[in-house]
């Protein structure tokens, strides 16, 4: 193994460019979701500024296929794999697959819960559910009822915005948590889990927290469709898309927002892939093979100065 240690707290978008092309496999939950099609574009940018190439594939949300696509990549002998899993469990075996073929596996966005993956590049997803918890928490006073709108079970960032909002929010025994959704990280099923919520608990809640913009837009419709005042309830979300900040900016509900950068987050992925493919070691701040992305607080307060420091809305 080469002996120059790659540290990740240091910026790596603009690495000289290597000699030595080769392929890397960027396996993708589903691109249907505007976030993933930023990590696909992120990619590609990447990719061409360190003269190598890409292949993007979409799961669509699917264990199987996407276990199946880090099959077929290691046949074609790609050099190395990023992979943003669909299930945290259901995919150990494509890690361990990967391993076996001495194929740098480094997954994006959320983990797989195996100790063979080469490396695990995410946001800190405690810190956003924290973060928005402290939102809420001081909005309301330390009192008021609330509902929480989940993702998609079985994936780690859901574990992890769920237990950081938990742990914060527990700490405030006049906040009562009175409906629990799950929305499964889109827009359709953040819907119906917002109508859900309001129709058993009609002009209720203070406050919702959706575990991502996806589902937090599903209830800005929903609010909308029940004809709530604007000034009566507010949104708490996780990713500060261009569409959620332009919800926020309009004043339809969403008031929070903890930042995610997948930009950054993906430039910064497949440049460590294509270095473990070259025999250098990388080593996080903390030792470990987990390394996670500061999420920034984001209302309408400085809203503006993040949208001008972004690419097209986003970090």
């Amino acid at each position: 193994m080469k002996k120059f240690v790659f540290v990740l707290f240091v910026s790596i978008v603009f690495l000289p460019v290597f000699l030595h092309a080769f392929t890397i496999g960027l396996v993708l939950g589903n691109m249907d979701n505007p976030y993933f099609v930023t990590m696909a574009n992120a990619a590609e940018e990447q990719a061409k500024l360190l003269g190598i190439d890409i292949t993007v594939l979409d799961a669509n949300y699917d264990s199987a296929t996407q276990h199946s696509q880090v099959e077929n990549l290691l046949q074609r002998n790609v050099d190395a794999i990023v992979i943003n899993p669909t299930d945290s469990k259901a995919l150990i075996p494509a890690a361990e697959a990967a391993y076996e073929a001495g194929v740098p596996f480094v997954c994006i966005d959320r983990t797989v819960d195996s100790e063979l993956i080469s490396l695990d590049i995410e946001s800190d997803n405690y810190m956003a559910g924290k973060l928005a918890a402290e939102y809420v928490a001081d909005r309301l006073n330390g009192k008021g009822k609330i509902a929480i709108i989940y993702g998609t079970p079985g994936l780690s960032v859901m574990r992890e915005r769920t237990d950081g909002f938990m742990d914060e929010i527990k700490k405030y025994s006049n906040i009562e948590i009175v409906a629990e959704q799950n929305g499964d990280f889109n827009m359709a099923d953040g819907m119906a889990a917002a109508e859900a919520i309001l129709t058993a608990h009609p002009h209720e809640i203070d406050a919702i927290y959706a575990e991502n913009d996806p589902m937090a837009l599903g209830t800005v419709q929903a609010l909308k469709m029940f004809n709530y005042e604007k000034d009566e309830i507010f949104i708490v979300a996780v990713d500060a898309s261009p569409a959620g900040l332009d919800a926020m900016q309009k004043g339809d509900y969403i008031a929070f927002e903890a930042g995610q950068q997948p930009r950054k987050m993906t430039a910064m992925a497949v440049t460590a892939a294509y270095l473990l493919a070259e025999d250098f070691k990388i080593e996080t701040p903390d030792g470990s093979k987990r390394y996670f992305m500061e999420v920034v607080p984001v209302t309408i307060d400085n809203v503006d100065e993040w949208l001008e420091t972004s690419v097209d809305g986003w970090h």
